[in-house]
C-alpha cells in the first residue's frame, strides 16, 4: 500500500498536473513516435491513468493530490511504452535477440520510471516542509535550487555519461535572465543575459509549447550564445515554458553536452519538474523574491 504525503490541498496541484499530462501526450504525438499508432498509443496511456484517477478520486483522501497525479501520469506512459516495445518485437519476427533486447529496454525503463516517481514525490514533500517552516532558516528561493534543481540534475546525470544543467529563464524586458540555476558557475549564472528573440528558449515563450532538440547543431531554431566558451557548449535541450494564467513568466532549461541525450523518461520527468515549479510560482506569486 502507497502512502503519499500529505500536501496542501489547492487547485493548483489538479490543474497543473492535468494540464501537464495532457500538454505532454500533445506534444509527444508531435513526432517523437515512428508512426502514428505509436502516438494513439501513448495518448491512450496516459488517457487510461486519467480514467483511473477520475473513477478513483472520489474514494480517496483529499491528502491525494498531485504526487498520485505525476505517478498516475509516469504509469501511462510506461504502459504505451511497453505496447510499443511489444509491436516493435512483434515486426522483428519475435527473435531470441530481439526478445533479450525488449527485455533489458523494459526494465530500464521500469526502473528510471520507479526512481523519476520517487523523486517527484520527494521535491514535493520537501517543498511542503518548506512552505510549513518545518525547515528553519530555509526560503522558497534557497529550496528551489538546492532542493528542487540540484537533486533533479543530480539524478537525470545518473544516465548520462557528459554534463547535464538546468536553469530558469526569467524576461527581462527583450532579454532572459538567469533566476536559478543547477549546474551552472555562479558567474555565468549572475552574468547571464540573453536576447530572448536570439534564444532556443523563445519558441517555449512565444508559442507557449514544450520544445526540445538533440541535435543544436543542425537546428535552425538555434543561436548559439555568443559569449559561451567551448567546454561550455551544449547539444541538446528541452525548454518548458512555465505559465500563470495567460502568461509566461519564464522558461525552464535543461541543457547536455551530448547529442541526442535524453529519451521519454528524461522529457517526461522534465515536464514535470516544469509543472512542479508551476505550481510553486503560483503558490508563491513568483518566487524570486521569496
Amino acid at each position: 500500500m502507497l502512502l503519499w504525503p500529505s500536501l496542501p490541498t489547492s487547485p493548483a496541484w489538479g490543474i497543473v498536473s492535468l494540464v501537464g499530462a495532457l500538454r505532454y501526450a500533445r506534444d509527444r504525438i508531435g513526432g517523437a513516435f515512428n508512426s502514428w499508432v505509436e502516438g494513439l498509443i501513448v495518448l491512450g496511456g496516459v488517457g487510461l491513468a486519467l480514467l483511473v484517477w477520475r473513477v478513483l478520486r472520489p474514494h480517496l483522501s483529499d491528502d491525494v493530490s498531485l504526487p498520485t497525479w505525476a505517478f498516475a501520469a509516469i504509469l501511462g506512459i510506461g504502459l504505451a511504452i511497453l505496447a510499443i516495445q511489444g509491436l516493435r518485437l512483434r515486426a522483428r519476427g519475435w527473435h531470441v535477440e530481439g526478445v533479450t533486447n525488449i527485455a533489458i529496454e523494459i526494465e530500464q525503463q521500469r526502473a528510471i520510471t520507479v526512481a523519476y516517481a520517487e523523486s517527484l514525490i520527494s521535491i514535493l514533500y520537501a517543498f511542503r516542509r518548506v512552505v510549513d517552516g518545518e525547515i528553519p532558516g530555509v526560503t522558497i528561493k534557497e529550496w528551489i535550487e538546492d532542493g528542487m534543481l540540484e537533486p533533479a540534475r543530480d539524478l537525470i546525470r545518473t544516465r548520462q555519461d557528459e554534463d547535464v544543467r538546468l536553469s530558469i529563464l526569467v524576461p527581462d524586458g527583450d532579454e532572459f535572465v538567469m533566476g536559478f540555476a543547477a549546474g551552472h558557475t555562479l558567474e555565468s549564472k549572475t552574468n547571464f543575459r540573453l536576447r530572448i528573440d536570439d534564444s532556443f528558449s523563445k519558441w517555449a515563450y512565444r508559442n507557449k509549447e514544450i520544445v526540445w532538440s538533440g541535435d543544436l547543431e543542425n537546428d535552425d531554431r538555434f543561436i548559439r550564445h555568443p559569449k559561451a566558451t567551448p567546454e561550455r557548449e551544449y547539444n541538446s535541450i528541452i525548454s518548458v515554458p512555465i505559465e500563470m494564467g495567460t502568461d509566461v513568466v519564464a522558461v525552464f532549461n535543461a541543457i547536455f553536452t551530448a547529442g541526442n541525450a535524453f529519451d521519454e523518461a528524461d522529457l517526461l520527468y522534465v515536464r514535470l519538474i516544469g509543472a512542479v515549479i508551476e505550481l510553486v510560482w503560483g503558490l508563491t506569486e513568483g518566487p524570486t523574491d521569496a
